[in-house]
């Protein structure tokens, strides 16, 4: 199993004690992290995978996004534990917005159980959510009725 470790002051964030460093796609494809993890799969032009990771007992499917041009570096995270996972393989199951807001009020409430500091805002705009801000970028939940997808977003500044 991946463990992602995280300091919420810093912002730092490891997998196996491998600093994940994504202020560049060429920083990421060069890193310990990207070097020395097998599992890591390609997604897209610039995105990459890790199907399995823990972090802070809860189990995910991590994201990696890379920063490219404009956009910031920035991990999502799905958890696998809830049901909104086990929706995915199917769109008439995904589409369920009841169970896409259980999804983000689920998760909503493990980040608040389970992150230091940071100042909590409410997103008011879509797609709707927490964030909570940092020095260093924020964490958010949201959720999507747009694209039916639900998770934490960490975004580096």
């Amino acid at each position: 199993m991946n463990i992602i470790t995280f300091d919420f002051d810093t912002g730092s964030l490891f997998v196996n004690k491998h600093l994940l460093t994504i202020s560049s796609y060429d920083s990421f494809i060069s890193s310990e992290l990207f070097v020395k993890t097998r599992e890591i799969e390609k997604s897209g032009a610039y995105y990459f995978n890790l199907p399995n990771v823990e972090w802070m007992g809860e189990l995910f499917f991590m994201e990696i996004r890379p920063s490219i041009g404009h956009f910031s570096p920035c991990i999502f995270l799905i958890s696998r534990t809830g049901g909104f996972f086990n929706s995915l393989s199917s769109w008439e199951k995904r589409a369920d917005l009841s169970g896409l807001k259980n999804e983000e009020e689920r998760m909503i409430n493990w980040v608040r159980s389970n992150k230091e500091n940071g100042d909590e805002r409410v997103i008011t705009q879509p797609p709707y959510g927490v964030q909570w801000v940092y020095t260093w970028g924020d964490i958010a939940v949201q959720s999507n009725a747009q694209t039916f997808d639900c998770g934490i977003y960490i975004t580096w500044s």
